[in-house]
Order: C-alpha cells, then sequence, then structure tokens
C-alpha cells in the first residue's frame, strides 16, 4: 500500500510540475477615460470577469479607469475590449454611457473603476 502512494505522490509531482509551465507571466493593460455629464446622464457597466468600484466624488465628469490581466500572454489579453460609448438620447435631452466589454474566449481578469459625480 505504500508503494501504491509513493508511487501515486510522485506522478503527482511530476503532473505538478509540468503544468507548471502552462502559464506564464501576467500581462496587464490598462484603460483611461473622462467622461463630460449632465444632472440626467445615464452610466450603466457591466463585467464578466473582475470587479466594479465605484466612487462618488464632487468633480463634474465621469473618470472610468480598467485593469485587463491575463497569464496566458499577449495575445489573450487582446481577445477582451473595453468600449465606452458617449450618446446623446433626444427625449429628455440626457446622455447615457454605458461602460462595456467583450471577451473572445479567454481567461482574462477585467477590473473597473468608476468615479462619479454626487
Amino acid at each position: 500500500m505504500k508503494k501504491h502512494l509513493v508511487i501515486i505522490g510522485l506522478i503527482s509531482v511530476v503532473l505538478i510540475g509540468s503544468l507548471s509551465g502552462c502559464v506564464g507571466p501576467e500581462v496587464i493593460d490598462y484603460f483611461n477615460g473622462e467622461y463630460s455629464i449632465n444632472a440626467q446622464t445615464i452610466v450603466s457597466v457591466s463585467n464578466i470577469n473582475g470587479q466594479i468600484e465605484i466612487t462618488g466624488w464632487d468633480g463634474d465628469n465621469v473618470s472610468v479607469y480598467a485593469v485587463k490581466k491575463s497569464t496566458f500572454g499577449e495575445e489573450d489579453l487582446d481577445k477582451a475590449n473595453i468600449s465606452v460609448t458617449q450618446t446623446e438620447i433626444t427625449l429628455k435631452s440626457s446622455q447615457n454611457i454605458p461602460v462595456r466589454n467583450s471577451y473572445k474566449q479567454g481567461l482574462i481578469i477585467l477590473s473597473k473603476y468608476l468615479t462619479i459625480p454626487r
């Protein structure tokens, strides 16, 4: 029985050692943007994998800061896109600012930090 446990232990060590080379160093990309708003502006945020942090401040604009991280290289990092669009809604003369991201497969962590007026 001890012989089997030793063999299973050695196989486990070899497998873990060989798999550890599959993941490379962490690659990071940053996104920054500032958007002017009015009192009727609607800000919407979505995210699939990562955190969203929203902070109020006394300014007149929305600040978006995002961080994309991947341990599978730059090519994998490029599969995630951040899009911020600022559109006028004429019905109430307000603005809509959606902060979105899209993924084309891959294991990416995307965290977003927004600062919005109180």
